[in-house]
């Protein structure tokens, strides 16, 4: 069991995903977001994980993304990915900037 805990943390660690977000939404680091209005936080999930994390976060990114335009976001902060035995998510903060 602690192998296959090891193994999904090293390779969702690994992972990395392209995944674009929609027109009119952009991925922005803490700092950029300063003077923007915060309205909340958006996740998304999917139950792959270990090999299939790479397309299960992108899965989980464009669920986040939907998430974030449904709350009239147009810039997101990504949080660290949680993928681990069981699926992988992935959070973020939402905000309305000018």
């Amino acid at each position: 069991m602690k192998a296959l805990v090891a193994t999904v943390v090293f390779i969702s660690g690994c992972a990395t995903t392209n995944t674009k977000p929609p027109d009119g939404l952009k991925v922005a680091t803490e700092s950029q977001v300063a003077n923007c209005e915060f309205l909340g936080d958006v996740h998304g999930t999917s139950m792959f994980y270990g090999m299939f994390a790479g397309p299960a976060i992108s899965k989980a990114q464009k669920e986040a993304f939907s998430n974030a335009q449904q709350l009239g976001a147009n810039t997101i902060v990504w949080l660290p990915v949680q993928a681990q035995y069981g699926g992988t998510s992935v959070h973020a903060n939402a905000y309305k900037c000018k």
